[in-house]
């Protein structure tokens, strides 16, 4: 460094000599006016120094912000590899032979390499939206085109499926006899040709084995109408309603008397959701009691498992048993009916052999003289008098058929048997569909599985066990819903370990 005679340095001297401190501007217009060797939509490529160091390149030519600070540098620009062309169609060409296009311009790679000239490209052809509709007809008509999928086909490419091709051919006959017989063409004629230009995808929806083909005509009516429910669980449901009538005059209606229901047409295979608690029954089984019944018709289904989920689980729980288990874990329809009538009849020794074992051990007995029904005698009346147990057996039949309960004058005179109350000595074994109902009644107020236990002993019902219990709560979905939200501020805020009280155990 040199020193000027006033002592101070002299800058503009030294800056001249040394060409590091040289600070190089870019004329912004001369900059814009250049054009790197990149084009495209995502903007002009870094260097490669500063894509190398991931540095904020002004990309100015021949030298960038970056590169000009270092004497000697060279400042190359490296083109970058095609992008994924997003939107960008395809030259004719490449698209009818389905080729990878580079979409270069005025010729693509493919037409370059076989001496094509002609490299056209034609854009996607997108439909707007039909307004003659809306336009031609009067305010006051309520005949409007929608806005479903038909006019939303603009969305698609236009490619002719054979539905729209047999539509067009009798759009098109019908517009030809129109022609004949002398008829105008009015602005209703239009839509047909558009109906032929339109198209609409074709998405196949996975139906169950009993649901109705749409060209089925006995399994469809022509005023019936086909919707899907998805429940909780995300299980998708059919049904089929049939539509209303048209709504008559005030004084046909209130001479008729009679009001029209609209009623759910159920095919083979549907799984029909409601908005309560429908319990399953059968003429030849005994009904649950009364006041489960009533309970079940004001549950809201959506907040309990489905019943079908239900089964599902339960069946792949019974399946995975032990054999000597699995037979008497749950009874079926058929196996019920046939232990209570030989239970009913005194034909146990018919019975299979864990049959015969589970009805002896239970001391399992007839609850109807109508009904299939199967009671077992509590644990604290499990030695009872075979008498007395018979005579309160008697009482609880009664109760159950709805017929008068009998009333011996010794049981009468000595007072005992009749202060006990026959629905407290027994326990009613369910059937298999039974079991859901039971446990929605016990599970009405989200309560745990200890709790539904202790419901379900109460209303007198035997044979539900923790695995139905938990498989219940489990497939919840108010519970799963609790259990996230209790689970995430247990997380966040977990107690300190200070507070927590130390218990102090002996080790031996």
């Amino acid at each position: 460094m040199t020193d000027s005679p006033d002592g101070t340095e002299s800058v503009g001297a030294e800056s001249a000599d040394d060409g590091q401190l040289t600070i190089r501007i870019p004329n912004p217009k001369v900059y814009m006016a250049r054009q790197s060797q990149w084009k495209g939509r995502r903007g002009k490529p870094r260097c490669d120094h500063c894509r190398l160091n991931n540095l904020k390149c002004d990309r100015v030519l021949p030298t960038c912000n970056h590169c000009a600070w270092a004497n000697g540098r060279e400042c190359k620009y490296t083109p970058l590899p095609t992008p994924a062309h997003r939107g960008i169609p395809r030259c004719d060409r490449c698209r009818l032979k389905n080729l990878k296009c580079d979409r270069s311009l005025p010729i693509c790679n493919h037409c370059q390499e076989d001496n094509e000239e002609d490299c056209n490209y034609t854009p996607k052809k997108r439909h707007k939206v039909p307004t003659e509709t809306q336009t031609a007809t009067p305010k006051g008509d309520r005949n409007v085109t929608p806005y479903t999928s038909k006019t939303a086909s603009f969305l698609v490419s236009e490619v002719p499926s054979d539905h729209d091709g047999e539509g067009a051919a009798e759009s098109s006959t019908a517009n030809g006899n129109g022609n004949e017989n002398g008829n105008a063409t009015t602005p209703s004629n239009k839509h047909t040709f558009e109906g032929e230009m339109r198209t609409e995808p074709q998405i196949k929806q996975y139906k169950p084995p009993g649901s109705p083909t749409p060209g089925d005509e006995n399994a469809m009516d022509v005023d019936s109408e086909m919707f899907q429910q998805v429940g909780p669980d995300g299980a998708v449901t059919w049904v089929r309603k049939l539509a209303l009538p048209p709504l008559a005059t005030k004084t046909n209606s209130s001479a008729s008397g009679s009001h029209y229901h609209r009623p759910f047409v159920l095919d083979q295979g549907m799984i029909v959701t409601t908005p309560h608690v429908d319990p399953w029954s059968h003429p030849s089984f005994a009904p649950l009691p009364t006041v489960v019944l009533q309970t079940l018709a004001a549950i809201t289904a959506i907040e309990m498992p489905t019943r079908h989920a239900f089964d599902e689980a339960l069946i792949r729980f019974v399946g995975g048993l032990a054999p000597e288990l699995r037979e008497t874990a749950t009874f079926i329809t058929d196996v019920y009916a046939e232990v209570a009538h030989a239970v009913s009849e005194g034909l146990v020794s018919e019975l299979s052999p864990r049959l015969q074992l589970w009805a002896s051990c239970h001391h399992a007995r007839s609850g109807s003289r109508k009904q299939h029904l199967l009671v077992l005698p509590r644990d604290a009346y499990y030695n009872m008098n075979r008498g007395d147990e018979e005579g309160l057996r008697a009482s609880y039949v009664a109760l159950t058929d709805g017929e008068p309960v009998p009333l011996k004058p010794e049981e009468s005179a000595e007072g005992g048997l009749a202060a006990l109350d026959p629905l407290a000595v027994f326990d009613r074994v369910p059937v298999q569909p039974q079991i859901y109902d039971i446990l929605v009644y016990t599970h009405r107020n989200h309560a745990s599985a200890p709790s539904m236990l202790s419901e379900a002993r109460r209303i007198g019902v035997a044979t539900i066990t923790w695995p139905m219990v938990e498989i219940f709560v489990r497939l919840c979905p108010l519970c799963k819903m609790r259990g996230k939200n209790a689970r995430v501020p247990a997380e966040e805020d977990p107690a300190p370990s200070a507070s927590r009280p130390h218990s102090h155990i002996s080790k031996r």
